[in-house]
């Protein structure tokens, strides 16, 4: 698969989506300001995302700011909640599989316990891939995935084999809540939580969004998720009709035009 640029307007768009699946309910429809980022997995994001628009590495003492910050220690976050704090990583190293493998090691070394298993975040990250490089295609998922492997056991796939299976099956999202929470990890719950809703319908963020919010476990970490992708997908052309932002857009456009240059020159290098 040959690699496409990253669009400054679906990194955008990822980031606001995923501000507003984070304030919706009573601000459904309405203003969202990115100044009121409560989570702490999110505020993580946008340090991260700050940090690599002014440089092509992350080095150890940024890590270190990060766990004295937000007293973060091994397990402090669950796979979900840190798929959403180093989003920015796995756009910043697309197109660079060898060194996002070593991250994320670190990362692993640093925030989780040793035997934390990542397979979650490879298909999140390959999901990811196959979007930015507008090659999704959601029928057949799985079988995608397996093709960005060069090797791997039937146990990594299982889970995102289940989602294919509710989506294909046109499970209703009820019984689809009680399979996934019976058959996947709590850690890693919201994550495929996401993806089921995101895969479900890719084209229509509102409902997408709305239907990841009647989940009753992970639901925070589910609707963030859900919103990083669908913006992703859709773009910053598809937000307007149904949302609002009130925040410093200028400034917020130029940190996100500055990541992408820092990723453009990273990979000319």
């Amino acid at each position: 698969m040959s690699l496409i640029y990253l669009q400054e307007s679906d990194i955008e768009a990822s980031f606001l989506i995923a501000i507003y699946a984070l304030n919706m309910g009573s601000n459904l429809g309405k203003n969202c300001d990115l100044s009121s980022v409560e989570s702490i997995p999110l505020k993580i994001t946008f340090s991260m995302l700050n940090y690599l628009s002014m440089e092509r590495e992350i080095h150890d003492e940024f890590y270190q700011k990060i766990r004295n910050e937000y007293n973060i220690y091994p397990d402090s976050l669950s796979l979900s909640e840190g798929a959403i704090a180093f989003f920015p990583l796995f756009l910043f190293y697309y197109g660079d599989n060898s060194n996002l493998d070593e991250k994320l090691e670190l990362i692993k070394n640093d925030y989780f316990t040793s035997n934390t298993n990542l397979d979650s975040w490879k298909i999140l990250i390959i999901t990811i891939n196959l979007i930015l490089q507008k090659q999704l295609k959601i029928d057949n998922i799985a079988l995608q995935i397996v093709s960005f492997l060069e090797k791997y056991t039937l146990e990594e796939l299982e889970a995102i084999k289940i989602v294919e299976y509710l989506i294909r099956e046109k499970i209703y999202l009820t019984e689809a809540e009680k399979i996934l929470q019976a058959k996947i990890d709590n850690h890693e719950l919201g994550i495929y939580q996401a993806l089921y809703s995101f895969l479900c319908l890719p084209n229509n963020i509102p409902m997408s969004l709305s239907r990841s919010k009647q989940f009753t476990h992970k639901q925070e970490t589910t609707r963030i998720l859900t919103g990083f992708l669908l913006g992703l997908y859709n773009g910053y052309s598809s937000i307007y009709s149904f949302v609002n932002f009130t925040y410093q857009e200028k400034a917020f456009e130029q940190i996100i035009d500055q990541f992408v240059a820092q990723w453009r020159g990273k990979i000319a290098q």
